[in-house]
């Protein structure tokens, strides 16, 4: 019971920490994975494959919605972004992504 309480202490840090940081920039932009995706070879190492997970999973903890995007390549390996919002802003979430989405194409054609 302890840990739980401690570990509920952390959690509850870190959500605020995120919240503070929303409240003053609307959306935070992440890489979503820390690293390129494995090779064949590097994907046989559990802790390599587990670590790409690392910036992911803290926001199911935190409780704020988050989009993962693809967003080119480098050394023919997917890269993706990942896209943070404020707690119950779902719907701002993705219109942001549309807004992004939207001003691209309109660059690039």
């Amino acid at each position: 019971m302890r840990y739980h309480r401690a570990e509920l202490k952390i959690r509850l840090r870190f959500s605020a920490a995120i919240d503070a940081l929303l409240e003053r920039h609307g959306v935070l932009l992440l890489p979503a994975p820390p690293d390129l995706p494995p090779t064949l070879e590097e994907a046989r190492d559990p802790l390599f494959v587990v670590n790409l997970t690392r910036l992911l999973w803290l926001f199911n903890l935190s409780g704020h919605p988050a989009l993962v995007l693809p967003v080119g390549e480098i050394d023919a390996r997917p890269v993706a972004l990942q896209l943070v919002g404020r707690k119950g802003h779902e719907r701002a979430l993705l219109e942001f992504r549309l807004w992004k989405y939207c001003r691209v194409e309109a660059r690039t054609g």
